[in-house]
């Protein structure tokens, strides 16, 4: 996974702050956000951040509780960092990166 599509999510040149297992509690409800990281920005600011979440599913971005757990994971962030963009994405066993669309 971590040499696939999906490497640069471990390139410190390309993230600014990571983490995994990140816990957070949105509207009274416990989340744990596989892995957090936020892009590099381009001088301006920081860029993205990227919400990750392994699947062994693999096409977990058809499976609607799946969506909606990413999506629930967004709107949790948006509340803490509402200037900063947020793009969502499942990384599969198989090491595919599928972007879930805004």
């Amino acid at each position: 996974i971590v040499r696939g599509e999906a490497a640069w999510a471990w390139d410190p040149a390309r993230i600014e702050h990571w983490g995994n297992e990140v816990d957070l509690v949105h509207q009274g409800q416990a989340l744990r956000i596989d892995r957090l990281v936020c892009e590099r920005g381009n001088g301006v600011g920081t860029g993205a951040w990227w919400v990750i979440d392994f699947k062994s599913h693999e096409a977990p971005h058809t499976v609607a509780a799946h969506r909606e757990q990413l999506l629930g994971y967004r709107a949790a962030l948006l509340a803490n960092e509402p200037t900063q963009p947020v793009r969502l994405a499942f990384i599969t066993a198989q090491g595919r990166f599928i972007e879930l669309d805004p």
